[in-house]
């Protein structure tokens, strides 16, 4: 017996938001049509906080995308007694994982739910003022977080971008319609790579022309700003360095965002989406969040409450340490120095393992999980510009030095033999004549990725984009950009309810769909 794919089992999602009036009328149906279904503007906000509260499900970006794009990489190990985590981190997945399973899954059901409110607001048949005002704005936040999803799955279960000269190898669905009723039930095929981008980056285009009239509101919310800074990162994935420059720049220069005067301020406030250096996270409270098997503060906490599954490796620690070796050489005698990240966002356990501080509610679960940090659009405009230098050194390799400095700085405290503080830049601050290439300057930059935004899940994702292997931490694994057990299978139940979907290569699949 075949069993429901992940876009039928949403279809019981909408039919529950409609409880009542099918409960209420004469004659029960299957489905309503949307001006029932939502028939008010306060509808259609409701429906846009479920949205929300889909994707900040554990099985999506509450906790597995950003958990498992670093697990996969050197920065850490798993030791945790979940075989379905310890597959994924050792490059060595089985056909029936069922994480795998319930990220897909809990993907395309957010999927029809979003795409439900962007056709409801494109209906434009609820009645009411508020609509006029709300509508362009829902549909904005509607299409950015649709984007969010396809542009994550595209990476976890597709070779990357440029695998093809034209990008036509197998990417994921693109579902841009919703479903409310078994009759509409569709089984959509896998789309190549390349349309699955464009997907994306229109939706996002089209995101920040709705948005760009209100006010944000905050992080925790898609608006303009963020908006272009998560289209900087699929530009990014795909060498687009001008349009990543132009996008950085319009972030930078609408002065929301601004980094915190030390590297854990932003993850110690009571409320990360509080906190100028904070572009978009996925928030959680102590009543909403994934829970203590399901989130990012019960797996990488070791210190209070969580469960403490994933270890920071040596490789992390000596990239840290070596982001800063060189130039400390050069310190007076008598003169210490620290790297915050080093001693406030780590920490030894009882047992010797060094953990991260970077999820420190373990109790209640209710760290966020940062999508978008400030720093990291510092540093994505530093890459560009690097990228974009045609000698060295040049206008762009220096712009790309001060806003390498400017996250590096940040983190580094210097102390004369008194005790007093140093301004660290004497020392530590990188110069034009530290560097005889752009090729250099992209390495320390490299450094400073993996160092900065460590455990918030770009370290996969950044290793395949430079075209480096991924390195396993918690199996020794070393798998290429474009290995076959570096990208997910698409799950069983899927392949046995959609006969339009083809399996990955390497799980008895090939790279192209026919």
């Amino acid at each position: 017996m075949k069993r429901l794919n992940a876009i039928f089992v949403s279809i019981l999602v909408v039919l529950a938001f409609s409880a009542c009036d099918i409960l209420d009328s004469q004659e029960p149906r299957q489905s309503l049509p949307l001006d029932q279904l939502y028939s008010s503007t306060e509808d259609l906000e409701n429906a846009l906080t479920g949205a929300y509260n889909d994707v900040q499900s554990g099985d999506a970006m509450g906790s597995s995308y950003p958990l498992f794009g670093e697990l996969m990489g050197e920065n850490t190990l798993w030791t945790g007694s979940f075989e379905q985590w310890q597959q994924i981190a050792s490059h060595d997945i089985d056909l029936t994982n069922s994480q795998v399973e319930d990220v897909w899954n809990q993907t395309y059901e957010a999927l029809n739910d979003i795409n439900l409110i962007i056709e409801a607001v494109d209906a434009g048949e609820i009645d009411d003022d508020a609509f006029v005002q709300a509508k362009d704005r829902i549909k904005g936040e509607a299409l950015f977080l649709r984007a969010v999803l396809h542009f994550e799955a595209v990476r976890m279960w597709a070779k990357p971008w440029g695998y093809t000269n034209d990008n036509s190898h197998a990417g994921v669905p693109v579902v841009t319609s919703g479903v409310q009723s078994a009759e509409n039930f569709k089984t959509p095929a896998r789309s190549d790579v390349a349309t699955v981008y464009q997907r994306v980056i229109t939706d996002l285009n089209d995101a920040i022309s709705l948005l760009s009239s209100y006010t944000p509101s905050g992080s925790a919310r898609a608006n303009v700003y963020n908006a272009h800074a998560y289209l900087a990162r699929v530009y990014l994935q795909q060498g687009e360095f001008n349009q990543v420059l132009s996008l950085t720049e319009a972030v930078i220069n609408s002065n929301e965002y601004s980094l915190e005067g030390a590297p854990q301020d932003y993850f110690f406030t009571p409320s990360e989406e509080s906190s100028a250096e904070s572009v978009f996270d996925v928030v959680h409270t102590d009543q909403d969040n994934p829970g203590v098997n399901n989130s990012l503060s019960a797996f990488y906490n070791a210190t209070n409450g969580g469960r403490g599954d994933i270890v920071v490796t040596g490789a992390f620690t000596g990239a840290l340490a070596s982001a800063t070796s060189d130039q400390a050489q050069d310190l007076p005698a008598n003169y210490t120095y620290e790297d915050l990240r080093q001693t406030e966002l780590l920490t030894q356990t009882p047992g010797g393992d060094t953990v991260t501080l970077k999820y420190e509610d373990g109790v209640n679960s209710a760290d966020n999980a940062p999508v978008i940090r400030y720093a990291d659009v510092l540093l994505m405009r530093a890459e560009a510009l690097a990228e974009t230098a045609s000698t060295y050194p040049s206008a762009e390799s220096n712009d790309a030095i001060d806003l390498l400095n400017e996250v590096h700085l940040r983190s580094i405290r210097v102390y004369n033999a008194s005790g007093g503080s140093e301004d660290a830049s004497q020392w530590f601050a990188y110069e034009e004549a530290d560097f005889t290439s752009n090729a250099e300057l992209l390495e320390a930059i490299y450094l400073e990725r993996q160092v900065e935004l460590g455990f918030e899940g770009k370290r996969k994702h950044d290793l395949v984009r430079w075209g480096m292997n991924v390195t396993s931490g918690t199996s020794g694994a070393v798998s290429a950009p474009d290995a076959d057990n570096l990208i997910w299978p698409i799950p069983e139940s899927e392949l046995d309810a959609n006969d339009s979907v083809c399996q990955n290569a390497g799980y008895g699949g090939a790279d192209t769909c026919e």
